[in-house]
């Protein structure tokens, strides 16, 4: 599962595991695979990510799979959906990482407001003791050595 919290509360992406459906885009993301991964039990190991597949078929135990190159295979595991734990919808997967971007934007945002605001306190508290703070181009006009 992928997850972040905003304002609190967890903002989640949830794999497909059983229950995706024929037709469905589907991407693989969020994993780590061995380098030595064998390829014919785990094909999905060969794969950079993210990397994005059509789900073509569908049993019990088992998904076939058709990747943007139109190579097909099939992901079944002795406990199906372990593999699938790592495939997300591919539209609810892009709605999280634009919500997952916007905050991580936000939070870098409020962090430049909070050093800005301790930046203009400590130029206030220094001003008040009678330090003269001056930037870079001013110490340049008045001939200060920095």
């Amino acid at each position: 599962m992928l997850e972040f919290y905003k304002d609190g509360n967890p903002v989640k992406c949830n794999p497909i595991f059983k229950n995706g459906r024929v037709g469905q885009c589907v991407v693989l993301t969020n994993v780590g695979y061995s380098p030595d991964a064998d390829l014919e039990v785990n094909p999905l190991a060969g794969y950079a990510q993210p990397a994005i597949f059509t789900i073509i078929g569908k049993t019990e135990h088992a998904y076939t799979l058709k990747d943007t190159n139109g190579k097909i295979f099939v992901v079944a595991d002795r406990s199906f959906g372990a593999s699938c734990a790592y495939l997300y919808d591919a539209q609810q997967w892009a709605q999280w990482c634009k919500a997952h971007e916007a905050e991580k934007l936000a939070r870098k945002q409020k962090k430049i407001e909070q050093l800005e605001a301790q930046v203009d306190l400590l130029k206030s508290i220094l001003i008040k003791q009678g330090i003269r703070v001056v930037t870079v181009e001013q110490a340049d006009a008045l001939g200060l050595s920095l």
